[in-house]
């Protein structure tokens, strides 16, 4: 995901979808904070870069 689509996303995700309050599935505040950083974990296999600019490739 391009950097442009990245923010795409999260603005959309931050000002412009609409959660039903009832829903089952939908987190919200430090449980979506702490799901969220989960995700990025695991996508980077555990190491974060320092640098979103550096080669993730080790």
């Amino acid at each position: 995901m391009s950097e442009s689509n990245f923010d795409s996303a999260a603005e959309w995700a931050e000002h412009d979808m609409t959660l039903r309050a009832d829903s089952p599935s939908a987190l919200r505040g430090p449980a979506a904070a702490a799901f969220g950083r989960d995700l990025v974990e695991r996508a980077s296999n555990g190491e974060p870069a320092i640098d979103p600019h550096a080669d993730s490739q080790h």
